[in-house]
Parts: C-alpha cells; sequence; structure tokens
C-alpha cells in the first residue's frame, strides 16, 4: 500500500469518527416524539412503513402516536379504484383502554344493548355475509364471513378465510380498512391500529373500531363497515343504503385483481 492510499484511509478514519461523535451528541437530546400524522406515498394507496424521526426512541413498536402501514403482498389498489371518502367526525367519547397487545381488546367497556343490537342487525345486513363464530378472535365474537360465491379481492387485508370482520360481545370490531382511512379513523378517535398491523405481521390497515355508545356512532361505524367491506370484495356499496335499509342489490365487483393464499395468524 502507497503512502497516497494509506493517507486516504486516515482521513476516511477521521471523518467517520468526527460523523459519529455528531451523532451521539444529537441522539442524547430531548426530542418530542411525532403526532399521529399520514406519510405521503408515491401511489395514494401504496402502504408503507411510517419511521418516525424526530426522536431516537420513537420506533413503531414503542410510540403508540405512530400509525405503521405496511406494504401488501398483492399487488395495491388499481388507481382507478381509489374512493373520495367523506370526513369522518371526530368521535365525541375519548378513547377507552386496551390492551395493546394480542389478544388485542378494549377494558372495561359495557356495550348499550339497544346500540349493540342496531349494530349487529346492520353490520350483517350486508349481501353475501354469513353470521359465523370467528375463526380468528376470543370465543363470544362474531364473523363477517363473505359468501363463497363473492370473489375476495383483496385477501392480503384479510387474517383468515373470508372473515373480513368480526365484532366482539362488547360492540367493538376488527376490520382491514385502506391506508388513507386508517389514519383518518384513528385520528378521529374511532379505533386503533392492530398491534401485529405494527409490526407488519398482517396487512397494516387493519383495525380495532371502539364500541358505539350512541345511535350517532353508529352512523360512523357502520360506514366503516361498509368501506371495509367495499375494499375487499371491490364492490360499491353506499353506507346511508345499508343505514336507511334501501339496498337492494350489490353492484358488481371489479375482477383486475390477483388471489393469494390467506395468511392464518390469530389477531384476537
Amino acid at each position: 500500500m502507497n503512502h497516497l492510499h494509506r493517507t486516504h484511509i486516515l482521513i476516511f478514519a477521521i471523518f467517520l469518527l468526527a460523523a459519529t461523535a455528531c451523532g451521539d451528541d444529537k441522539a442524547s437530546e430531548a426530542t418530542p416524539l411525532p403526532t399521529l400524522r399520514a406519510i405521503e406515498p408515491t401511489n395514494p394507496l401504496e402502504l408503507r412503513r411510517a419511521t418516525p424521526t424526530s426522536g431516537p426512541t420513537a420506533t413503531p413498536e414503542t410510540d403508540t402516536s405512530v400509525i405503521v402501514i405496511v406494504r401488501p403482498t398483492a399487488t395495491p389498489w388499481p388507481l382507478s379504484q381509489i374512493v373520495s371518502y367523506p370526513a369522518l367526525p371526530n368521535r365525541k367519547t375519548s378513547r377507552p383502554a386496551t390492551t395493546g397487545d394480542v389478544p388485542h381488546h378494549q377494558l372495561g367497556v359495557e356495550p348499550v344493548p339497544e346500540v349493540n343490537d342496531e349494530l349487529f342487525r346492520l353490520a350483517f345486513s350486508l349481501p353475501d355475509i354469513e353470521n359465523r363464530p370467528t375463526t380468528v378472535s376470543l370465543p363470544g365474537a362474531r364473523g363477517l364471513w363473505i359468501s363463497e360465491s363473492v370473489r375476495v379481492q383483496r385477501p392480503d387485508a384479510i387474517p383468515r378465510g373470508r372473515e373480513f370482520s368480526h365484532i366482539h360481545p362488547d360492540g367493538s370490531l376488527h376490520l382491514p380498512l385502506p391506508p388513507d382511512r386508517a389514519m383518518e379513523a384513528a385520528n378521529a378517535g374511532w379505533g386503533e391500529q392492530h398491534p401485529w398491523a405494527r409490526q407488519g405481521r398482517v396487512y397494516g390497515g387493519l383495525m380495532l373500531i371502539y364500541t358505539p355508545q350512541t345511535m350517532e356512532d353508529i352512523d360512523t361505524v357502520v360506514r366503516l363497515i361498509v368501506e371495509s367491506y367495499n375494499f375487499v370484495t371491490a364492490r360499491n356499496i353506499e353506507p346511508q343504503e345499508v343505514l336507511n335499509g334501501t339496498l337492494v342489490e350489490p353492484k358488481p365487483a371489479s375482477t383486475n385483481l390477483p388471489q393469494r393464499q390467506d395468511v392464518i395468524l390469530e389477531t384476537g
């Protein structure tokens, strides 16, 4: 090795030591954690991991203010089927405590009987949906199972089989939403991301939607259920038709998305 090469290596080593020292100084600074935010990908429906950058300890696994959206294994939703959603109202009641782990559910929440009955009635009025015991959640939860006659267009968003959603006995429910809508629902106080979705083990838009406490809440929760149903089936049902009981026949689904094998995971 000649003298010139040794000089270059020495200069590079000094540069690396200086950069490391600067990084250590920055890491030691106290920086507030980021607030819940949407990450703008190139494709508005491309799913990606939202990695926080404003704090040394702000990681998707430790910072509950960051929602993580992971890339799916199937083809992203076609741009021709991007839906413009009406803005969600802010939920008026405070967020309930949840386990934050699997099984993922609320703590200490009692449903309002008449509200819970209406939630079940409307949810299971969706066309081609069967009311089955859950295959992925705790005993007592009821699965919204898509009939075998309907092609599932987003199997990557469903943890097991055709159960795209399930309702727990307390009226809370798990369902998948498009990533932008999932973030909006979390920001408006209607739910939170499933822990395994944060870790990238299941579809990133899998959400726990909190128990509706009033008939006014039913309007928004049923809207989210219908949007989830449309998302996984590529149908185009209007939530108001379900709420009003005026739904006659579902519009045909698109068939330009690939199928894949289901991921079998217990989600709670």
